[in-house]
């Protein structure tokens, strides 16, 4: 049963991610140019956040929210200020690239996105609560994005 739902979270954040880029431009809205800049600030806050948590995790590395075999807790780093920050860095590119893009098909699927992780994200925590005990007093500490 874990196995199959490894299988569907990673294929509907493939189907999210991807409708993201597709050409619909139903809705369009006008910003002023200042918020670019804000927007190319969250980009960068993004990668960076992906970037480290990637580093972090290295080995223990998955798309699926099962934790590995041998596994251990990470809870330093960018891990004391967000429990999920590869899905936060994932949040802030999506958001500055729907404000940079101007289209409300793209803030849409942000918050589906946003969502979709709280969803997984609950699933990947009861897997992590079972098989670390001190996870229980980490996710009271630390927000989950």
């Amino acid at each position: 049963m874990k196995k199959a739902y490894n299988i569907l979270f990673v294929t509907l954040q493939i189907i999210i991610m991807c409708a993201f880029f597709f050409p619909i431009s139903l809705l369009k809205f006008r910003l002023p140019e200042a918020f670019n800049y804000g927007a190319y600030a969250l980009f960068i806050l993004g990668m960076l956040c992906v970037v480290i948590a990637l580093y972090q995790l290295r080995h223990q590395l998955s798309p699926f929210p099962s934790p590995h075999k041998n596994s251990s807790l990470i809870d330093f780093g960018i891990f004391r200020y967000s429990r999920h920050p590869i899905y936060f860095g994932i949040l802030l590119l999506f958001l500055s690239l729907s404000i940079l893009f101007q289209e409300v098909y793209k803030l849409v699927l942000t918050a589906v996105l946003y969502l979709f992780f709280c969803w997984k994200s609950t699933f990947e925590e009861n897997l992590l609560m079972a098989r670390f005990p001190e996870y229980k007093n980490y996710r009271k500490k630390t927000p989950r994005f």
